[in-house]
């Protein structure tokens, strides 16, 4: 077990020295990233991220503040007023970690797209569809077509698309904010950048950005 973790370590090492040498090959305005409405799409999604996690915590201090000022004004005796605030102190705190833990982990899955988006240009596939047969907690398990392993249309027609023998394999997308949300329009058509270990996936024009990862535990 603990040989596999220190495998899974160095996989992703070595990917991201991969991902870094790459985006030190492409031209300047080459990238993905570069793309303006892939640029755009991705900083109103941080945006987005960053204004609900802002106003979160400007509530949860809020009520947190009101509870504190209202206890005392309900009568209560020493005993019921500390288990009164304590139980509500207690849930109103773990919501916020729970809040908080799944918009860092947005914000983490922004950088690792963006990373991604800086390494490699976009490959338009003719579709990646949602695989009604398989379960995926941290995702949606989708399947790539890429067609005759050549991109047709897009900003990187003349790039061959990456293409494995055999079946396609079942994939996890995510969506940064909403990390079971599937776009049906991607089966028409989708762009793609990345490798097999990290990837990204996109509705053609680079929008509605995806993260696309193994499966873990698959």
């Amino acid at each position: 077990m603990e040989e596999a973790r220190i495998q899974a370590a160095r996989e992703r090492f070595q990917g991201r020295a991969a991902r870094k040498a790459r985006t030190q090959q492409l031209a300047p305005g080459e990238a993905a990233f570069d793309h303006p409405q892939t640029q755009a799409d991705w900083r109103r999604t941080r945006r987005r991220v960053r204004w609900s996690l802002t106003l979160f915590s400007v509530v949860w201090t809020a009520l947190f503040v009101a509870l504190a000022l209202v206890s005392p004004e309900l009568g209560l005796s020493a005993k019921a007023e500390h288990n009164v605030t304590g139980g509500l102190g207690s849930l109103l705190f773990l919501s916020y970690l729970f809040i908080l833990y799944f918009r860092l982990s947005s914000l983490s899955c922004l950088r690792r797209i963006r990373d991604v988006l800086r390494s490699d240009v976009w490959h338009p596939i003719p579709a990646a569809r949602r695989h009604s047969g398989a379960k995926d907690p941290y995702g949606v398990p989708v399947q790539l077509d890429r067609g005759t392993g050549h991109a047709t249309g897009g900003p990187a027609a003349r790039e061959p698309v990456r293409k494995t023998k055999g079946a396609p394999k079942v994939l996890s997308a995510r969506n940064p904010v909403h990390r079971r949300r599937w776009h049906p329009a991607m089966e028409q058509g989708a762009w793609y950048a990345g490798d097999a270990d990290l990837a990204v996936l996109a509705l053609p024009g680079g929008t509605t950005l995806m993260e696309l990862t193994p499966r873990q535990g698959y």
